[in-house]
């Protein structure tokens, strides 16, 4: 399993708020997306464990900052922006690089790693800590309705 996140060095900033997972208490756009990433990761680490003694290998990956649709409805500044960065940023071909490496390769034996570049790379400490991941996995779940 191959599970997409943003930059390490991006997400080390902004450490999920485990008391305000859903962003009610104080909410930032720019924040928020980052904590969503910061999640992604943890739960990946998490899922990792959880599967890693089946044989399920489980890892994240960064894209790069590459080409998609995501901005296309944006306004203002930030459409501005995008739209002047376009033809300097790859195709999401590139993009595809290191997540399809991650799937397809026979070198890859492990789980529970973050890659970017085709590299393993670490993360920040707050999303390296199973407690922290164990606490998002059962808070999400009591959101969703579920049993952890």
């Amino acid at each position: 399993i191959v599970i997409m996140a943003a930059d390490p060095v991006l997400l080390a900033r902004t450490p999920v708020d485990l008391d305000d997972l859903q962003s009610e208490q104080r909410f930032s756009p720019a924040v928020s997306y980052m904590r969503s990433k910061n999640m992604i990761v943890m739960f990946a680490y998490a899922l990792a464990r959880r599967l890693g003694s089946r044989g399920i290998l489980v890892n994240s990956a960064h894209p790069g900052v590459i080409r998609t649709g995501l901005a296309d409805n944006t306004t203002g500044l930030l459409r501005v922006m995008t739209k002047l960065a376009n033809p300097f940023v790859p195709q999401a071909s590139v993009g595809a690089d290191t997540p399809v490496c991650l799937a397809t390769s026979a070198i890859i034996r492990s789980g529970g790693d973050f890659y970017k570049k085709r590299k393993r790379v670490s993360t920040a400490k707050h999303t390296t800590d199973p407690a922290r991941q164990e606490a998002l996995w059962a808070a999400s779940a009591q959101i969703a309705g579920l049993t952890p």
